[in-house]
């Protein structure tokens, strides 16, 4: 029952990395959040490869048999999500009283898919509490980590871009 849910995962992530990446460029103009500068482009960049990370993770969890261990992948994923709507996305609108890119998604779409399949995966005894418990309290390590990595991934392939792209010395 609960695969059914899983494939809403990458597919929410992708409108939330949609609305981030539409918005970006003029909020991180504005922005008042301390941190290293990050260009647009390699904002775009990170964000597909996180999506593209999220829809590979969710197919590999989906395609044999439905069990609880490769669920908790999915639901592991979600946990970073819910909890990067939470922080930044609404903590920082309550705070600065401001829209940020994935405000919208994060409040209507993925903070009540979040405690939806969290339900679901306690009720169906996916998951215990315990272990629930413990995905949300590894989430922000996770968020920061994937972040810092994905910002750098990109800023790598896009210097690797412009190498290739350079005239040769020849």
């Amino acid at each position: 029952m609960m695969q059914q849910y899983l494939w809403l995962v990458p597919i929410f992530f992708t409108f939330h990395n949609l609305e981030e990446a539409l918005f970006f460029q003029k909020w991180s103009g504005e922005s008042l959040i301390p941190g290293p500068a990050v260009k647009a482009l390699q904002f775009r960049v990170a964000v597909i490869l996180l999506t593209f990370i999220a829809f590979i993770a969710t197919w590999l969890t989906t395609k044999g048999q439905e069990n609880n261990a490769t669920s908790i992948i999915v639901i592991a994923m979600q946990a970073v999500i819910f909890f990067n709507s939470l922080i930044p996305h609404v903590f920082y609108a309550l705070k600065l009283f401001k829209y940020n890119p994935g405000l919208g998604t994060a409040f209507f779409i993925n903070i009540p898919f979040s405690l939806f399949l969290f339900w679901k995966a306690l009720s169906e005894k996916v998951l215990s509490v315990r272990m629930m418990l413990v995905l949300l309290a590894i989430a922000p390590l996770v968020m920061i980590l994937l972040v810092r990595i994905s910002l750098k991934l990109a800023e790598i392939l896009l210097r690797l871009r412009d190498f290739l792209n350079s005239p040769s010395d020849n």
